[in-house]
């Protein structure tokens, strides 16, 4: 396990980086973890981990501009400067020896559910699991977070769902069966969206996912939906 720093326009962006194989190595595949808005990655290590140990992955967990220990304030960053946080860390992951650039996998939780969407419009990524995914609105993607809308009409984001729309890869969209936050209209439209779609419901749960059986099931999910990477 490392920590690392990348680069994301004028910002440094704290990462962790678990590999399961050597750097000697090459064909192994990789995930990338999002966390979702005013989280950080530090829920992620311990999946990546897991992931390496199990799957033979290389893992990435980043903190978002503003987040974490990277640099920014959160309220003045826009989605589009997220995404590029993303794309800045699957290009580290494409880079390293030992990884299959076709086989880069990402997860993302609620607005980084979103914004792994948005990644698949500009990277090539072979899986995307999306834990309670929000939806930001076009008029959002290059506002500063402070000014947005907080829309979760799907009318009002075009691009977030006609990216996922062309996204013809395996998604598995999860859903805690007591979201206080993401209502189930929300999932409903990722599923009926997404070509490629696998639902699994994480019974009893809300949003945080603050119980311990939770997370469990949440990880196991990782592992089951990963392992054809």
């Amino acid at each position: 396990m490392e920590e690392i720093q990348l680069t994301s326009g004028p910002h440094r962006l704290a990462a962790t980086l678990v590999r399961g194989v050597t750097a000697a190595d090459a064909g192994a595949p990789a995930i990338l973890f999002v966390h979702g808005l005013r989280s950080d990655r530090s829920g992620y290590v311990a999946r990546a981990r897991r992931a390496a140990e199990e799957l033979g992955a290389t893992c990435l967990a980043l903190d978002l501009t503003g987040h974490g220990s990277s640099t920014g304030e959160v309220t003045e960053v826009s989605p589009n400067e997220h995404v590029e946080d993303l794309v800045a860390a699957y290009d580290h992951l494409r880079s390293l020896p030992e990884v299959d650039p076709a086989r880069i996998g990402v997860c993302g939780a609620s607005y980084g559910a979103c914004l792994a969407v948005l990644l698949t419009g500009r990277r090539d990524v072979a899986r995307l699991m999306l834990r309670a995914p929000t939806i930001v609105a076009d008029a959002d993607l290059v506002r500063p977070l402070a000014d947005r809308t907080r829309s979760r009409d799907a009318a009002v984001a075009p691009t977030l769902f006609e990216t996922l729309r062309e996204f013809r890869r395996p998604v598995q969209v999860v859903e805690s069966e007591l979201d206080e936050v993401i209502p189930h209209h929300v999932v409903e439209e990722y599923l009926s969206t997404a070509p490629s779609v696998s639902h699994r419901v994480i019974g009893g749960a809300t949003h945080s996912l603050s119980q311990a059986g939770w997370r469990a099931t949440f990880e196991h999910l990782i592992l089951e939906f990963f392992a054809p990477l």
